[in-house]
């Protein structure tokens, strides 16, 4: 997972500012790349620095192939090393998208391109 961001009128505040969304990247069974949005995150404020994007996008990561976080870790946990905002930044952002179910969704796409791949034989 990592982040994207467009520059976007904001009109909260009446400017030009970036506005962020989660997106993954991924190849089918076909053998397509595909990439779909997990989630609209909007506008920051404060706007992170460049370093935090690219922490709480690793720390997605991590969750997405440890259950979201919740396996017991036999040593300290590996996000540990980041910065508490990043780590809560991350937190939130998981729990948005296990609640739409947009982790599910890339899921699906993959099991229905099996079934695909599987017809093409």
């Amino acid at each position: 997972m990592h982040f994207i961001s467009e520059i976007r009128y904001n009109p909260r505040t009446q400017c030009d500012e970036r506005y962020y969304r989660i997106k993954e990247s991924f190849r089918d069974q076909t053998g397509r790349s595909r990439s779909r949005v997990l989630l609209q995150v909007g506008f920051i404020t404060p706007d992170p620095s460049p370093e935090d994007i690219r922490d709480v996008g690793r720390c997605l990561n991590w969750m997405r192939g440890h259950q979201g976080g919740k396996e017991a870790d036999l040593f300290d946990s590996p996000l540990s090393l980041y910065k508490q905002s990043v780590r809560d930044m991350a937190r939130r952002y998981w729990d948005e998208m296990v609640r739409q179910g947009s982790l599910d969704a890339v899921d699906a796409t993959i099991e229905a391109s099996r079934k695909k791949a599987e017809r093409m034989v």
